[in-house]
């Protein structure tokens, strides 16, 4: 049997997955936050990455620790030492949203490609508006199949698919110029 390492602390997804916490990561997270907020300051990054380091393994041994509460204790903690611009960017920053292409499709009325985009545009209008800084796209296999009328991925879904995922880019691109928006795919769903 292999012991658990104590100085381990594992951080929870909002997809159930689980890794281990890293401080690096954290700290470069808090300096992009910074500089968004116009107050490039790597010490206090790397401070606040270490204190919620030994905050996780002091306090938190042996139990996991959520996303969104690991974001909420660094959104405090910025805030409580005088950074509130900070705190909201590095909140904001870990905002996600999902778009469920499968269950546009699905709502859809007709299974029109263009109805489809129709609909999707509102949608990314919508995230727009909510200054998001990740979406996630799931379900992309589901819709391009049902669009297609397909019952096996071929070529033509395979083309469908890029060019859904290329407009969303586009529109990303032109909502969100100066920063890049994160698009991660679930093909899967």
């Amino acid at each position: 049997m292999i012991a658990d390492r104590k100085d381990v602390v594992w951080v929870k997804a909002d997809d159930d997955r689980y890794e281990p916490f890293d401080g690096t990561r954290l700290a470069r997270s808090i300096q992009r936050a910074a500089d968004a907020a116009g107050q490039a300051d790597s010490v206090l990054a790397e401070g606040v990455a270490a204190a919620m380091q030994s905050y996780a393994i002091e306090c938190r041994a042996g139990q996991p620790i959520a996303v969104g509460e690991l974001t909420r204790i660094i959104g405090e903690l910025l805030s409580m030492l005088g950074f509130p611009e900070i705190a909201r960017a590095y909140v904001r920053q870990t905002q996600r949203t999902e778009v469920r292409l499968d269950h546009m499709v699905a709502a859809a009325d007709t299974s029109f490609e263009l109805g489809f985009f129709h609909r999707l545009d509102a949608a990314l209008d919508v995230i727009a508006d909510e200054q998001l800084s990740a979406m996630q796209l799931r379900g992309l296999r589901a819709c391009v199949m049902r669009l297609r009328g397909a019952r096996r991925w071929n070529q033509r879904c395979r083309q469908l698919a890029e060019d859904i995922v290329n407009h969303v880019r586009h529109r990303a691109a032109r909502v969100r110029p100066r920063r890049a928006v994160a698009l991660r795919l679930a093909m899967l769903d």
